[in-house]
């Protein structure tokens, strides 16, 4: 159990930082964030 989420969290730490830098950018540019675009 331990391993696997050893293993998953860099991903997680990834995805968080893109989300972050990606709603950053919206919210500067005053638009949707790209992956709320993708998903919806």
């Amino acid at each position: 159990m331990y391993v696997i989420a050893l293993h998953i969290l860099p991903y997680f730490l990834y995805l968080v930082k893109i989300l972050r830098t990606d709603l950053k950018e919206s919210i500067f540019q005053q638009k949707k964030p790209s992956f709320l675009t993708a998903i919806f």
